[in-house]
């Protein structure tokens, strides 16, 4: 029966004491700011990582007053408590963090959209390269107005691939 005990390793996680809450002195408490689009030109600004002795309900209500912003406290099961508000405040929200919360500015991580890679953004179908083809010969160089037929494309979009592509091959 020894011969059969098989010790089964338990999953290692190598990142377990930076993540412990009693790691030590030595771990710093980094403030994650983030930005996420919503939609069109509406988005969210995060904040995550505050100590727990500061109230988030009363930091949120001095950020609504002072910028003029909606807002609210979020728990999340992995963050913790996050603070949500409307807009792109990251600016102001790093400044009202030194100045007033006294967050080291070295502790303040910002973080902002993913970045498309430029190559595949500019990757067209073939009906999408015939409607900017109809498009512009209809209305001309209106560029928003072209994006508006197009979902999910902008403007800078059409007319980065039009300068890139259709205007050089004709």
């Amino acid at each position: 029966m020894s011969e059969l005990d098989v010790h089964i390793p338990t999953t290692f996680d190598p990142f377990a004491e930076a993540n412990a809450a009693d790691s030590g002195a030595g771990a710093k408490e980094y403030v994650h700011i983030r930005i996420q689009q919503r939609n069109g030109r509406k988005s969210l600004t995060t904040v995550q990582g505050l100590k727990k002795e500061f109230s988030y309900n009363k930091i949120l209500k001095d950020l609504k007053k002072e910028f003029c912003c909606n807002g609210t406290v979020v728990q999340d099961p992995e963050l913790g408590q996050v603070i949500q508000l409307q807009g792109d405040q990251r600016k102001n929200v790093s400044t009202f963090l030194v100045q007033v919360v006294m967050v080291y500015f070295l502790l303040l991580v910002f973080h902002s959209f993913a970045e498309r890679n430029q190559e595949t953004k500019l990757e067209f179908s073939e009906d999408e390269e015939a409607l900017v083809i109809r498009m512009y010969n209809l209305v001309g160089e209106r560029w928003s107005l072209i994006a508006g037929r197009i979902p999910g494309r902008t403007a800078e979009e059409i007319e980065k691939y039009w300068n890139s592509r259709c205007s050089t091959s004709e």
